[in-house]
């Protein structure tokens, strides 16, 4: 019996015993169970805050730099924005200088990072000179977490314990490299590596867009020279056609003093047309001249053709007070050849005193609005004396003024620069002609 009794006590204890042993290793599973999951928890929440943190800088940095137009620009807003976002003592930009034998720092914060600084002494390295010429020869990431056990790290004015140096690469070329050390052991992180790696690429494709867009730019200025050049040669060319179309027409005017015997008007006339020879030959000199000296040469040309037609017209300037005369340029003889037409072919056939008003005002801020009226036969009536050789050549001379303003006008402008139109009555006789110019100011 007593024997039974320790063999059941015996049973007991080795029964109680595996229990134990079962119920401590469930307890120890359940502990380091809990405890990895906890940490895969925790590595998960970190890597998910790298991820996060990465989206809003490299966010951050793409739309700080759509607005650079500029190299100078862009890496001066990363250098001085790394700071603020990651956190950075120090940050150094480079790129190669124009023969491409060294880096030269373009940008920078920290102690060597002022403009001042970096204007008057810039920071440049040779390949394979410390860590930023280590990355020129082998274009990849060096991340250094303790800068005294590495020996391609230099010493400047003071020495910092980690530093983390990044190429800008574009289509497989070294174009540049970013470069930041910090005073602390193991400061920089795999976080650091992915924001710069993307950074660097922003920058390359950036750079590389401001570089196309000059060489657009630069193409286009191209462009617009030559044509402006050819712009100026034909302008050239039309002012010395107007010119001798002016003077032919001029001595006219006096051949008709000869032939009916009044040497004292001829005289009178050819004293005025010296004058008006000295100004246009010193104005055509010019592709453009105040108003005042156009219209004080017009002022001279009327004086001229009134005398020729014994005052039978009167001549009226109408100028708005915004118009400063000085300051305001045209053409010269731009006006000339409207009012040679209204007197040859619109008053030179009227009954009755003629008149011709010119009123000038600024159309918008870029244009001159200029109006001629005379209250002369019109154009039907003029019409009919279109074999008058006379008015042939003025028609040439109004061709040559409209292709002189539309040379005048940049390419992308759409306006109508002269526009003749008929004044009639209510009944619709013609009461004389309208010119409306539009000239580019």
């Amino acid at each position: 019996m007593v024997n039974l009794l320790f063999i059941v006590v015996g049973i007991s204890s080795v029964l109680a015993f595996v229990a134990g042993s079962i119920i401590a290793t469930g307890i120890t599973y359940w502990f380091y169970s809990s405890r990895n999951k906890k940490n895969t928890n925790q590595e998960q929440l970190q890597s998910l805050q790298n991820l996060l943190q990465v989206e809003r800088i490299i966010n951050y940095f793409a739309t700080s730099m759509a607005n650079k137009h500029t190299a100078d620009e862009v890496l001066w807003d990363v250098c001085n924005n790394l700071v603020s976002q990651l956190g950075f003592v120090d940050c150094m930009l480079y790129l190669w200088n124009e023969d491409k034998t060294k880096m030269v720092q373009k940008a920078g914060y920290g102690p060597k990072g002022s403009i001042e600084e970096i204007k008057n002494m810039p920071f440049d390295v040779l390949p394979g000179q410390g860590v930023v010429g280590a990355v020129i020869q082998s274009k990849e990431i060096i991340l250094i977490k303790d800068t005294s056990k590495d020996s391609r790290y230099r010493a400047d004015e003071m020495v910092r314990l980690s530093e983390i140096c990044v190429p800008i690469m574009l289509h497989n070329e070294l174009i540049g490299i970013i470069d930041s050390e910090h005073p602390q052991l193991n400061y920089y992180n795999e976080t650091h590596v992915t924001i710069l790696k993307t950074l660097a690429s922003m920058i390359a494709n950036k750079l590389d867009s401001i570089d196309k867009q000059q060489i657009l730019e630069q193409q286009r200025l191209s462009l617009y020279l030559v044509k402006q050049q050819k712009a100026d040669a034909e302008l050239s060319t039309l002012r010395s056609q107007m010119n001798p179309h002016f003077i032919f027409n001029t001595l006219n005017s006096i051949n008709s003093y000869v032939i009916k015997n009044e040497p004292k008007q001829a005289s009178i006339y050819l004293t005025k047309f010296a004058q008006l020879m000295r100004t246009i030959l010193d104005n055509s000199q010019n592709k453009l001249i105040s108003l005042n000296k156009e219209l004080e040469t017009l002022e001279l040309y009327v004086f001229m053709e009134r005398l020729r037609f014994s005052n039978a017209f009167e001549f009226n300037i109408d100028m708005c007070m915004e118009i400063n005369a000085e300051d305001v340029e045209v053409p010269p003889l731009i006006l000339q050849p409207f009012i040679e037409n209204a007197i040859w072919h619109g008053l030179l056939h009227k009954e009755g005193q003629g008149k011709i008003t010119i009123c000038l005002d600024i159309l918008e801020k870029d244009w001159l609005l200029v109006q001629i009226e005379d209250n002369g036969i019109g154009r039907e009536k003029s019409a009919a004396l279109k074999s008058n050789s006379i008015y042939k050549t003025k028609s040439y001379g109004l061709a040559i003024t409209a292709k002189r303003l539309s040379l005048l006008a940049a390419e992308d402008e759409q306006h109508k620069f002269v526009e003749i139109q008929d004044i009639v009555d209510e009944q619709g006789v013609a009461q004389g002609t309208k010119v409306v110019l539009k000239i580019p100011v």
